[in-house]
């Protein structure tokens, strides 16, 4: 999966992702084999959707290209969180119009992504 987009997942305790819905297969193989396939589903709403597109996007080296997220979220990332202090701080980095986390900063993004998100 190159990005936060729609897979499918097959076998014993995969995950699918299509439609904003999440689902995971079964672990048993018992239930499986009877075809009892999904053990969890869960709808997945918009503003779930786009923090889960900043945590999966900023873990990557390349981070989020600002105009994807703004055309699949109808908002710009920098109007719908705060990031303005991370970016004069040398935490997030934009080029190229991609928003991402420092190298230099890389070993503490779980606490930058929580400033981001809070």
């Amino acid at each position: 999966m190159r990005r936060y987009e729609e897979y499918y997942g097959f076998g014993l305790g995969s995950t699918s992702y299509i439609n904003n819905i999440r689902r995971t297969n079964t672990k048993n193989l018992t239930e499986y084999l009877k075809g009892n396939y999904i053990d969890e589903e869960e709808y997945e709403d918009k503003e779930t959707r786009i923090e889960n597109e900043i945590m999966l996007g900023l873990r990557k080296l390349e981070g989020i290209n600002l105009d994807t997220f703004k055309e699949k979220y109808n908002i710009s990332l920098e109007e719908k969180y705060d990031i303005e202090k991370l970016l004069q701080d040398k935490y997030l980095i934009k080029e190229n119009n991609y928003l991402k986390i420092n190298k230099e900063y890389i070993y503490i993004s779980n606490e930058i992504l929580i400033k981001i998100l809070s």
